[in-house]
């Protein structure tokens, strides 16, 4: 290109040269023309340097040529130095040009980043709105809730849906009643793993920590010896523990086959979902405590006297074929007023160990009143009922309490009815049972009276 420019120079100067000194004067005017407009079109394409180059060999070649005007050189001149300074004003609105530009594009890409940021931080915050939708969903299942095997197999399966990609094994353990060793409630399995021990290093580590860790790659993470998890196909876990006031009451804990499964955010949802099970468990431990202890006598462990009709009214509601046995023991006033009340608490005790050790494992044994316990014995004959008393009667005559370096004895006396075979109501079952025993102890005590 710059060849090409240059002959054309050359050309056009040869050209002038020519038509002034043939006297070719309208060639030369226009030669002359065309050289100016030349000069102004090279302008467009190329460097200050390059024209200036030219525009100066031009000024020269005029001004020292005999026999051209000194002016055409003065016009070049001029020409060039107006071209000069339009160039340069232009190349200043140019570069101000460009540091608008440059400031826009800067400014762009700050916006883009505000809006990357503004678009991330939007999808936590609808995360989370789905986060809380989903917490809620659990607290309106788990409102109200008293049974722990319900708790523990909604709260599975709320995590297995939830969290992960429904690849994952969920598995939820409560500390036994010793409080020393876990026991697994509930386990939910989308991936084909199991076997796992209840006692692998992670759920040792939360149990020292009381904290809920994130597993993102079990065999690179240096909290844990990898060779404690070489014959499983776990690769990463969250689990958190289960604390109920500053007491760990279980763990909960989500493992998957595939690496980075989980994320903070699921660490974190699983923890809210765990403080929930927690107080969920504990409601309903707590419940079940005091239930017992509603339903329960203190000093026995039986039943009450309310509890005991319940039971037997809900049986005979089904039309279940029933023995009752009521047993009294024998001179307590007298073992009392001789030995003291906590010698008469130690026979009660005693005697009701007997009759729950010689009843069938279905039998429901209450204490009925002072020194007088009930016992219900279903789905068996009359025979078999009367069978059951005389060994709790032998057991007791046979059982003895050393008091003061005294074997003490006691016996007990008994009364039995069967439903149906002797009444069709429970009230009215109650009635010949309360009459057979006051026959018992109107005969001699230490015997069983059934209906006559």
């Amino acid at each position: 290109m710059a060849m090409t420019v240059f002959w054309s120079y050359m050309i056009l100067l040869v050209l002038c040269a020519v038509s002034y000194y043939y006297h070719a004067y309208t060639v030369y005017l226009a030669t002359i023309v065309l050289f100016h407009l030349y000069l102004m079109g090279l302008w467009l394409f190329f460097e200050q340097v390059f024209i200036w180059t030219f525009t100066l060999i031009s000024i020269i070649y005029f001004a020292l040529c005999p026999g051209f005007s000194i002016s055409v050189s003065i016009s070049l001149f001029f020409l060039t130095f107006i071209l000069t300074a339009y160039f340069y004003l232009h190349q200043k609105r140019l570069d101000k040009q460009n540091r608008n530009y440059s400031h826009i594009v800067h400014r762009i890409k700050e916006l883009e980043r505000e809006r990357d940021i503004f678009s991330l931080n939007m999808d936590n915050i609808n995360g989370r709105i789905i986060r809380v939708a989903q917490f809620k969903i659990l607290c309106e299942t788990l409102s109200g809730q008293l049974n722990v095997e319900t708790i523990v197999r909604t709260v599975t399966d709320f995590t297995d849906k939830y969290i992960g990609t429904g690849n994952v094994l969920v598995r939820l353990y409560l500390f036994k009643k010793d409080m020393k060793s876990l026991e697994l409630y509930a386990e939910k399995c989308s991936c084909g793993m199991s076997g796992f021990p209840d006692y692998d290093p992670v759920n040792i580590h939360v149990l020292r920590t009381g904290k809920s860790v994130l597993v993102s790659n079990i065999h690179t993470d240096n909290r844990f010896d990898r060779k404690d998890f070489r014959e499983t196909c776990l690769k990463s876990c969250i689990c958190s523990p289960l604390i109920t006031g500053n007491k760990i009451v279980g763990i909960v804990r989500v493992d998957s086959p595939l690496i980075d499964q989980f994320t903070v955010a699921d660490q974190k949802f699983l923890s809210s979902i765990a403080v929930l099970a927690a107080l969920a468990v504990s409601n309903a431990q707590l419940y079940a405590i005091t239930r017992h202890m509603a339903v329960t006598d203190g000093l026995t462990g039986l039943f009450t006297h309310s509890q005991f009709k319940h039971d037997l009214e809900q049986l005979i509601s089904r039309q279940e074929a029933l023995s009752v046995l009521f047993i009294d023991v024998d001179h307590f006033k007298q073992l009392n007023d001789t030995y003291g009340h906590a010698v008469g608490d130690r026979v009660l005790m005693m005697v009701a160990g007997i009759i729950v050790k010689h009843s069938p494992d279905n039998h429901i044994c209450a204490r009925y009143g002072g020194e007088e316990f009930a016992v219900i014995l279903p789905c068996i004959s009359h025979k078999q009922a009367y069978n059951t008393g005389e060994r709790i009667r032998q057991a007791v005559e046979k059982t003895g309490l050393s008091i003061r370096r005294k074997q003490v004895r006691t016996t007990v006396s008994m009364g039995l009815a069967h439903y149906p075979l002797h009444a069709g109501s429970a009230q009215e079952l109650l009635k010949l049972v309360d009459k057979a025993l006051y026959r018992a102890k109107k005969y001699g005590k230490n015997r069983i009276e059934t209906v006559s």
